[in-house]
């Protein structure tokens, strides 16, 4: 289980040895706050992670509000 934000996350996989190598036995990814980490900007580096991660996973987004766009 890895509990960060997509901007962290990014930052472990840019610079941690090997870290990319273990997220390919990745299973699901989670992101809260969805629509916080949409509107504050953080489309670019969710989908810099996504390309990080196993297309053959389960995905979930999770927020208390989801705007219409």
């Amino acid at each position: 289980i890895i509990v960060a934000t997509p901007g962290r996350l990014l930052d472990h996989i840019e610079n941690r040895s090997g870290f990319s190598v273990r997220l390919m036995g990745l299973k699901m990814l989670v992101l809260d706050e969805a629509d916080l980490l949409l509107n504050l900007g953080f489309r670019k580096d969710i989908e810099k992670v996504v390309d990080c991660v196993p297309r053959q996973r389960q995905s979930m987004l999770f927020s208390a509000t989801i705007p219409k766009e």
